[in-house]
């Protein structure tokens, strides 16, 4: 809720975006991408390279799950990180929920999209 109620201000570097379903009809999935240095600002995160891009990203509908929604919103969200930040060197993703469990389903998602394991960071990247 931080998130939302700052979007205007302090959270400013966060970019919102729904995923519709063909008909343009209903939402079913969400991702965001952020400045990642921002979030290290926050939230102690990690240190990356400069000009380094967070994301997240989810389905809404479990019987979507497992049918390339997932891969094909990893894939546009990290074009539209291009597209906006031709510099951008790196993107990565933390496939946890509430920090220990382990989302199988978004690491096979990240690993069809080219990014591989940090042991390091405990995060996905994607090298660019």
């Amino acid at each position: 809720m931080l998130e939302i109620r700052g979007r205007k201000d302090k959270y400013s570097f966060i970019h919102h975006f729904l995923l519709e379903d063909s008909q343009g009809k209903k939402p079913i999935g969400f991702a965001q991408y952020y400045d990642y240095s921002k979030v290290l600002e926050e939230f102690g995160e990690t240190p990356q390279p400069v000009d380094t891009y967070g994301i997240d990203f989810m389905i809404g509908y479990k019987e979507l799950i497992g049918q390339g929604v997932g891969k094909q919103l990893v894939r546009l969200i990290s074009e539209k990180i291009l597209e906006d930040h031709p510099n951008a060197v790196r993107i990565v993703a933390d496939p946890s929920v509430d920090g220990n469990k382990i989302n199988v389903a978004s690491i096979k998602v990240l690993e069809a999209n080219g990014f591989n394991f940090d042991s390091v960071s405990g995060f996905y990247i994607l090298n660019l």
